[in-house]
């Protein structure tokens, strides 16, 4: 099951992994490299639930908006730096739980955890097309 998952300020995207169980040691930190590999960071952790470059289930763009994971809502929604409510985008998913822009695409995880029927999307990591990206880091090195 993915736990949240974030973007550092290099562009690389981090998400650990746990057991349904939370079975001790079951769990697992990754990181999505910029050439699209995996490595796995570390394992043998209980409860992975995501490293913190931001809070917990929404990112900020370039341009200041806050983008929120809508859990429940089956939502993600950008808003203003004034509050003002920019863009909705449906997600297949009951669950969102963290959003991550790349400049190409939005990357939204789901949990599974929760409805008494989770749907084929829940617990899934989802992408759509989207022309956003995190705020660059001065000094931040792409590293692989």
């Amino acid at each position: 099951m993915p736990a949240p998952a974030v973007c550092d300020p290099a562009g690389r995207m981090w998400a650990g992994t746990m057991a349904y169980g939370v079975s001790p040691g079951a769990g697992a930190l990754h990181r999505w490299n910029t050439d699209g590999s995996v490595t796995c960071v570390l394992d043998g952790l209980p409860l992975p639930n995501g490293p913190v470059f931001r809070p917990d289930g929404m990112t900020v763009d370039s341009d200041g908006c806050i983008w929120s994971a809508i859990w429940g809502g089956s939502q993600i929604r950008r808003y203003s730096p004034e509050g003002q409510l920019l863009q909705s985008v449906d997600v297949p998913a009951l669950q969102p739980t963290a959003v991550c822009l790349t400049g190409q695409h939005l990357i939204v995880t789901t949990a599974a955890y929760g409805p008494a029927d989770p749907g084929p999307w829940d617990g899934a990591v989802l992408r759509a097309s989207c022309t956003a990206t995190a705020p660059v880091t001065p000094g931040a090195e792409q590293r692989p």
